[in-house]
């Protein structure tokens, strides 16, 4: 405080018990508390086996394609506006277009919204599935911002353990209830989940049935 005054205390904090949780086990704040006590003196190089983003490597580059696309329309002028809350028209048909080549019913503008970044797709992914008594089946190891947004969001989630080569696949019995909403996958062959290329296991889930 000015003038000699004692300093007052802020008062700003997590009145939420799962902000409060997930401040204390954020992954990525404990990665960079590691960072924060290398000895900066060091000359041995660091692996950072903890990093999730691989773009910080010079050996991946983005796509010349993709930064040539991204001055082009930067210099067009014609996306100087706020864009719409779900995404730019043309990126979400660009979207659709790509994921329905893949799948055997066609995806339309009207089912993408584009996020900024996972953590955006999950807020957004957890208020949509909030409604009384609802819960959500997650898979153990994650990411723990899904369990995360689902406390925030009221809803309940039940954890199933990722047995090697099974990849969720078998879901005990105990955990799958009539107030499913969803069902959280990975993928073997993804690093940070995926889809499956098969969803046999998903009418187990009750509330997937009505859907």
């Amino acid at each position: 405080m000015e003038n000699g005054a004692e300093a007052a205390k802020w008062r700003f904090g997590a009145a939420n018990p799962a902000l409060q949780a997930a401040g204390r086990h954020n992954l990525r704040s404990l990665v960079h508390d590691l960072y924060d006590r290398l000895d900066k003196n060091d000359p041995r190089p660091v692996v950072p086996l903890g990093h999730g983003d691989p773009s910080a490597f010079a050996c991946f580059r983005t796509a010349a394609a993709a930064e040539e696309s991204v001055v082009a329309a930067a210099m067009s002028g014609k996306h100087n506006s706020y864009a719409r809350a779900a995404g730019v028209e043309e990126a979400r048909s660009a979207v659709a277009a790509h994921l329905s080549r893949e799948l055997p019913y066609e995806v339309t503008a009207g089912d993408v919204v584009i996020t900024a970044g996972c953590n955006h797709a999950i807020e957004v992914m957890m208020a949509v599935l909030a409604a009384p008594g609802a819960n959500v089946l997650l898979p153990r190891p994650g990411y723990p911002m899904y369990q995360s947004r689902a406390s925030l969001c009221g809803l309940e989630f039940r954890n199933f353990d990722l047995l090697p080569g099974r990849a969720g696949r078998e879901l005990p019995p105990q955990i799958i209830a009539n107030t499913d909403k969803a069902l959280r996958e990975r993928h073997e062959r993804a690093e940070r989940g995926g889809i499956h290329d098969d969803v046999d296991f998903a009418p187990r889930l009750p509330a997937m049935n009505q859907w």
